[in-house]
């Protein structure tokens, strides 16, 4: 059952960032990449995702 588990959250982890990092590759290529300076500063600052 541990085992199970452990595969099928890696699978989720890797999916998951398997798909942000394909959108971000595209909105990069197509110039549609903006960066939030204020989303930045507050993971800086250890205040949590927005």
């Amino acid at each position: 059952m541990l085992e199970l588990k452990s595969r099928l959250s890696q699978e989720v982890r890797t999916a998951t960032t398997t798909g942000a990092l394909s959108t971000l590759r595209e909105e990069v290529q197509a110039g549609e990449y903006r960066i939030d300076a204020g989303n930045i500063a507050r993971k800086m600052l250890l205040l949590g995702e927005v």
